[in-house]
């Protein structure tokens, strides 16, 4: 299921459901990879980053089950959209890149956007309370007399689908428990979807 909400600031954050199997397989390959793999980090402070995962086959292999509900939820983050010519089109959704986000209490991410891409996302495969929302800032402010940001309330097995250069940025993990989601971004491209 999928569900979105539009704001004053002409944006849509879509909100879907991520295979719950394929989120605990992926904190085990967390857990065990984190440590040794952590790669550089980029608007993360006080926590760790797995990088570059679209050329690891372990990671690819435990993702697999659960990029259809990615795939899904993509047409109709654009339906409607203010990118809405390419509707008339027959797009195709790409993943290009997705990385893991290792937070432990204390960490937060800097305000930032995801540059060279159409639509980024994040999966949260561990959020316990307190752990750190998500909020995207309104770019349109001399616009539209609206709030400045909207906030999202990180849930186990939550997705969010955004444009991609609209700014955010994560709140301090304020829990005793490190909060680990997966981000990634799509472009659209008029060539064939392959997932295997």
């Amino acid at each position: 299921m999928t569900d979105y909400q539009t704001f004053c600031f002409f944006e849509k954050i879509l909100t879907f459901e991520f295979d719950l199997a394929t989120v605990d397989k992926l904190v085990e390959f967390t857990l065990a990879n984190i440590e040794k793999h952590s790669g550089k980090k980029r608007s993360m402070r006080k926590g760790q980053q797995l990088r570059e995962l679209n050329t690891n086959q372990e990671f690819l292999s435990i993702l697999g089950p659960g990029l259809k509900s990615i795939y899904q939820a993509a047409p109709a983050w654009l339906e409607g959209h203010k990118e809405g010519g390419l509707r008339e089109k027959k797009i195709t959704f790409l993943l290009t890149d997705a990385w893991i986000n290792h937070s432990p209490p204390g960490a937060y991410n800097k305000i930032h956007i995801h540059p060279g891409a159409n639509i980024s996302g994040v999966i949260y495969l561990q959020a316990p309370e307190n752990c750190g929302n998500i909020s995207f800032v309104n770019p349109y402010s001399y616009f539209c007399a609206a709030e400045d940001t909207y906030t999202v309330v990180p849930k186990k097995g939550m997705g969010l689908l955004f444009n991609s250069r609209l700014p955010h940025y994560v709140d301090v993990n304020h829990s005793e428990e490190d909060r680990i989601s997966m981000a990634f971004n799509m472009r659209f491209t008029d060539l064939p979807l392959k997932l295997g």
